[in-house]
């Protein structure tokens, strides 16, 4: 039988019978150094953000542009 979970199965027994379930996005090939719009962002990057929202249910607070530390915006500032 078929069970999905949306929280941690407790007790951790349960954990060996669990399998993942993987979903695969389309990905993106360009760059995204110094993106400081949401609209900027490659149209499989905001997809892939929409997608992490809905199955998160949250909304995304920060999105990582670059490995470079100072590359780090808000969400809020390019959305």
């Amino acid at each position: 039988m078929e069970k999905s979970f949306t929280a941690f199965p407790l007790p951790s027994t349960n954990l060996a019978a669990c399998e993942p379930i993987y979903e695969e996005v389309e990905g993106w090939q360009s760059n995204t150094t110094g993106t400081s719009t949401y609209a900027q962002l490659p149209a499989a990057a905001r997809a892939y953000l929409k997608r992490l929202e809905e199955l998160l249910e949250t909304p995304i607070a920060m999105v990582s542009v670059s490995p470079q530390r100072g590359e780090n915006d808000s969400r809020c500032k390019i959305l």
